[in-house]
Formats: structure tokens, sequence, C-alpha cells
């Protein structure tokens, strides 16, 4: 199984179980009613390319997320997570990243390491401080999207 759509249903959690797919490339668990922290098992699956959980009331995301390597898309928007692990970081494929709709508040240092970043989109959070330096080290990026936050 490569491709795993879930998205608009009425899911809480994520099986854990769900994550032992090892052939997975894409995960859509969008417009769920998926609360608080998605589990740590996530990062289990890691022949995993595109996630994709937007629309849910996500508040935090496990530090294992950066254990999934071969990351290129990540879709987040319209969740409530005010900021990300340190985990983060380490999405080294990383290319296109969408946080809209947040609560984040910094953009922080760590935000620097996703070198091969090309889409970044933070519109509509709280983002009052950008930590010196970490958007001048995103040589890829194409296109940045800060509207409407506290700049």
């Amino acid at each position: 199984l490569a491709h795993l759509n879930f998205s608009t249903n009425l899911l809480k959690t994520i099986p854990d179980s769900l994550f032992s797919l090892q052939g997975l490339k894409l995960l859509d668990v969008s417009n769920n009613q998926l609360k608080g922290c998605l589990t740590a098992a996530i990062g289990q699956c890691q022949s995993l390319v595109e996630f994709r959980a937007s629309s849910n009331q996500l508040t935090q995301l496990p530090d294992s997320i950066g254990d999934l390597k071969n990351l290129e898309v990540v879709d987040l928007r319209d969740n409530k997570l005010d900021r990300l692990p340190e985990g983060f970081g380490s999405l080294r494929k990383l290319l296109k990243l969408n946080l809209d709709q947040n609560m984040l508040q910094v953009i922080e240092s760590t935000f620097g390491n996703l070198r091969t970043l090309q889409d970044l989109s933070l519109a509509k959070n709280r983002i009052g401080l950008i930590e010196e330096n970490c958007i001048s080290w995103l040589s890829n990026l194409v296109m940045l999207d800060l509207h409407e936050n506290r700049l």
C-alpha cells in the first residue's frame, strides 16, 4: 500500500499499527477530529514522502516526526500548533511546508536546517519573532508567505 487517504472522516486518533506500513508514501488524514499530539509511532513510517493532516485540532507533533527522512511535503494548516518539535529540523528532503492557520509565535532557528525547502507558508499565525538567520539559510526557498501575522 503506497497511498492512504483517510481525509474527511471522523478519525479521533490514528492507530499505531497504520505506521507499520513500510511502503506507505502518502498519508492524508486531513479534515478529521484529531486532537492533541500525534502518536510517536509516526516515526516508524520511514518511506513516507507526503503527510497531510490539515484541518484537525493538533496541538503538538512528536519529536519522532524528525525520523521521517524521506518527507518532501507536509501540510499541517488549520490546526492549533504553537511550536514545532526540535526533530522537525531533521527533515532534510522537505520541499514544501504549509503551516498556515496555526498558533505559531516564533520561527525558530531549526527552520534554518530545512535547506531544501522551496515553499514555506506560515500565513495567519501569531508570529512576532523570526530568530536570527533562520530564513537566510534557506537558500532554495522560492515562496515564503507570512501574511496576517504579528511582524
